[in-house]
């Protein structure tokens, strides 16, 4: 299912964009701080996502097929 990919891409994205900030600050400080959280807010960008009608396709996805996506039959 797409749509359940896509919200686990988003939200690991998002784990990772602060994960790497909370790194730079504990290495870098003043001006380099300032110039690395620059870089990594450039190299994060990304275009919004919808994770809330993403979420609202799984689940009714999940209730109609009265089970979850992935599972094995």
């Amino acid at each position: 299912m797409i749509d359940a990919a896509r919200v686990f891409i988003h939200d690991a994205a998002e784990r990772a964009e602060h994960e790497a900030k909370r790194a730079v600050a504990a290495v870098h400080e003043g001006d380099m701080l300032t110039t690395q959280m620059a870089v990594l807010k450039r190299f994060a960008k990304r275009g919004p996502v919808d994770t809330i009608a993403l979420r609202r396709r799984v689940a009714a996805a999940v209730q109609s097929q009265d089970r979850y996506p992935f599972e094995a039959r």
